[in-house]
């Protein structure tokens, strides 16, 4: 795990976030499932944490997702994208996996209990490696990830309180710190601003 005081950074360029997630697919046992796990972090924005509690339903549902956190027991809307329901069905295929109970867990280890966040760490900082990316990586990047590039795409205050509720944070310097404001990125006129949250997500699809 990281260093205390060493924070885990995001993916900024797409085509490493898409580099990334082959690496996970090609290189492990499990691959199909990790390659699923980068996308849903990547494009949802959960902590690592709250991707062990996805189920198949969360996946199978169309329109808006309601998720409650683990760390704070608050209640967030969700919408997969395309990105996400691509590794879905490209997990699903090439694993031959069929889910019959909605509420089954997504993410398990070969112990058959749900992964362990410093598994995700491992495989997500090993993987940042292994594709030349510079830099401090671990399980949170895939929630800095999504908050870069959801920041990213315009610019704008509106985005940046659209990116805070994705979030769930109750204070704006929490999503500067995610979304790179702090290091110059900040808001600026004009732009295409997301209009909703669910434009929000469904226009990312890292």
């Amino acid at each position: 795990m990281r260093k205390k005081g060493q924070a885990v950074g995001p993916v900024k360029r797409r085509a490493d976030v898409r580099r990334v997630r082959e690496h996970m697919r090609k290189s492990y046992r499990h691959g199909e499932l990790y390659a699923l796990m980068w996308a849903c972090g990547c494009n949802l924005g959960l902590r690592a944490g709250d991707l062990r509690e996805l189920t198949a339903g969360v996946l199978q549902k169309k329109g808006p997702i309601a998720f409650t956190e683990r760390k704070n027991g608050r209640r967030r809307v969700l919408y997969a994208n395309a990105s996400v329901r691509a590794a879905y069905g490209h997990f699903l295929r090439n694993t031959g996996t069929v889910f019959v109970d909605p509420g089954a867990r997504l993410f398990w280890g070969q112990k058959g209990t749900p992964l362990q966040v410093k598994h995700m760490h491992r495989v997500v900082k090993e993987s940042c490696a292994a594709v030349g990316l510079r830099g401090n990586y671990g399980s949170h990047t895939m929630r800095k990830t999504f908050g870069y590039h959801a920041y990213r795409r315009s610019r704008t205050a509106q985005n940046l309180r659209l990116v805070m509720e994705a979030f769930g944070h109750t204070q704006l310097k929490y999503t500067q710190a995610y979304t790179g404001v702090d290091d110059g990125m900040g808001p600026h006129a004009g732009g295409n601003p997301r209009r909703t949250l669910e434009d929000l997500y469904m226009s990312l699809n890292l």
